[in-house]
């Protein structure tokens, strides 16, 4: 029996990684681009270094050389800051570098070989639990075939989450085996791995609270331990130090994208409060939390059918695994690791870590009632419940391989729209590109300077987005070296990338005037405190060879001749990608 269950995960560990499989041809996307170009030397920044590709610093602390290449959109405000300490991630992305270059399939080789090892330390971690082998393996299935696991695995600058869940997994398995038999190498060594999943992402925290719950649940179950009070809270006692580091050290984020519990406890709550909405739907079923995001029209009726199911589902759990062993430790485990996921905008990737959790409860409750269900010896509302519940796991990893598929074209054709930007001759000299559109996807504003300089472009262009969403504009030139921009269908500085660079929402009716190295911007909220129109001025005539109006004409970023002084142009709303916001 041992022997056909090795075979039988080597079959499903086989099949796991054929599902990510896509993600060697995704090349880079986003942070990536930048990544490189820190470890090429062809970035400097006083905290943006190869052991620390997550600090990206404060505006403030920047390099001139980031001001003379309009590196931040002319929105950012002037107290921004995103630091993050995650030393372990980065030093593996520089280990790639190193080993590989450049080599964006040799990144996502050595993702998808981590996502093996966490498979593996997944399986050790459910027999450990209690679970037989049937059981393990289909809550490892469970696992690999659930939708958050594609940005993780499929995107190299987000390999943070996958480093987080492997060491919590580890620590986990060592701090069940250290329970048994009492404070030594296994208790050692679930702290050191405690403190790795640290190192890998901030919220690796979860895994001190959940080894000091591991050693709580022996206490109170009677286990043969030897482990005291204080072996018991230590974990999180190595966890304080972190802490306070982290503070003294101004790391975090002050940006409306990121919210953090001490500096912006209500959007940290209203954020943990939508992820714990979706998560019980997102768990069982290809829910795209995404769609918040990509399709903000449709949030409230996505919210509300994930509420009225969700409150089913956790009913549905909580009885059909009511005496389970481990059910409650995996639930809490899941819980403190969604958690912090809330400082960041919802999104099926912050699933990821807590289904290492919820898979194998999904699992035990599966093969509780599926048997039945099919020889229907239940009632007919759990018939319906269990089947539906097995057919969404199938569909789970059809959507896994079908998306996966999908986002390496949607990466591809992005690097391709922002490389083949029209930004005329070189002869020019220095020329600016003025992105009037975020087509086909936000992210052209969030890094174009990057992609472009990495993919082979002139270092002497200069990337200015106008806005980084696809709205509908009127586009009015007022004078020879000014012009305006009127959102026909949507506030400028409301969508989630503009709040990447934002650290407080628009004052309702304060002017306000943003001053960069090669134009000025002057807008006023509304009495909402909505943006609506833009003033532009530029330090030469719009008529200025070097000025390059961009907009997307359904492949590139193409030139548009700026319009005559009294004269105004309509642009319809922009294209946007599906699988990208």
């Amino acid at each position: 029996p041992a022997q056909r269950a090795r075979a039988w995960f080597a079959a499903l560990l086989v099949l796991a990684l054929g599902l990510y499989a896509p993600s060697l041809g995704a090349g880079y996307m986003a942070d990536d681009f930048g990544v490189q170009l820190v470890l090429d030397g062809r970035i400097e920044s006083p905290t943006w270094k190869p052991w620390s590709l997550y600090d990206f610093g404060t505006l403030a602390s920047a390099p001139e050389s980031s001001a003379e290449r309009a590196a931040f959109p002319w929105w950012v405000d002037a107290d921004w800051r995103v630091r993050f300490f995650r030393p372990l991630t980065s030093l593996s992305l520089w280990l790639d570098y190193a080993l590989f270059g450049s080599a964006p399939v040799a990144g996502h080789a050595v993702s998808l070989g981590l996502f093996a090892l966490l498979l593996i330390a997944a399986r050790r971690l459910y027999m450990r639990l209690g679970l037989s082998h049937g059981t393990a393996s289909l809550a490892l299935a469970i696992f690999a075939a659930d939708n958050g696991g594609l940005v993780p695995v499929g995107w190299i600058a987000n390999r943070n989450s996958l480093l987080e869940a492997l060491f919590a997994a580890l620590a986990l398995h060592a701090g069940l085996v250290a329970r048994e038999r009492g404070l030594g190498r296994h208790y050692v060594a679930a702290l050191w791995l405690a403190f790795l999943a640290l190192l890998a992402k901030e919220s690796g925290l979860h895994v001190a609270a959940g080894l000091t719950l591991v050693f709580l649940f022996a206490r109170r179950a009677g286990a043969p331990t030897r482990l005291s009070k204080v072996a018991v809270l230590a974990p999180l006692a190595l966890a304080l130090p972190y802490l306070a580091g982290y503070a003294a050290w101004g790391m975090g984020s002050n940006v409306l994208f990121y919210p953090m519990p001490w500096t912006a406890p209500a959007e940290f709550a209203r954020g943990a409060v939508v992820m714990f909405v979706c998560a019980p739907l997102a768990a069982v079923a290809p829910f795209p939390i995404d769609a918040l995001l990509l399709a903000p029209e449709h949030a409230w009726a996505l919210l509300a059918l994930a509420t009225v199911l969700g409150v089913g589902i956790v009913a549905l759990f909580a009885r059909g695994l009511r005496g389970v062993p481990a059910s409650g430790l995996l639930t809490l485990l899941g819980v403190l690791a969604l958690l912090p996921q809330a400082g960041a905008p919802p999104s099926d990737r912050l699933m990821f870590t807590p289904m290492l959790y919820w898979a194998p409860l999904i699992a035990l409750w599966l093969e509780r009632h599926l048997a039945a269900a099919w020889r229907e010896r239940t009632s007919r509302g759990m018939r319906l419940a269990a089947r539906s519940i097995a057919v969404a796991q199938v569909l789970s990893a059809l959507v896994v391989l079908g998306a996966g598929l999908a986002m390496s074209e949607s990466w591809a054709r992005l690097r391709s729209v922002i490389a083949g930007a029209d930004v005329g001759p070189a002869e020019l000299g220095e020329r600016h590109a003025f992105v009037l559109q975020a087509s086909p996807s936000s992210l052209v504003a969030l890094g174009p300077l990057s992609t472009w300089i990495f993919e082979g472009g002139s270092e002497r262009v200069r990337f200015h987005p106008l806005q980084a969403g696809q709205r509908a504009l009127s586009w009015t030139r007022t004078a020879e070296d000014r012009f305006t921009v009127e959102s026909l269908d949507g506030a400028f500085l409301a969508n989630p990338i503009e709040r990447v660079f934002l650290t407080a929402e628009p004052r309702a009716g304060v002017e306000r005037t943003w001053t960069t190295r090669y134009l000025e911007v002057r807008g006023t909220p509304d009495a909402e405190g909505d943006l609506w129109r833009l003033e532009f001025r530029l330090d030469t005539s719009l008529d200025d060879l070097r000025w390059r109006f961009l907009v997307f004409d359904g492949q590139r970023l193409v030139h548009r001749v700026p319009p005559r002084i009294g004269e105004s142009v309509h642009l319809e709303r922009g294209e946007r990608d599906t699988f990208l916001p």
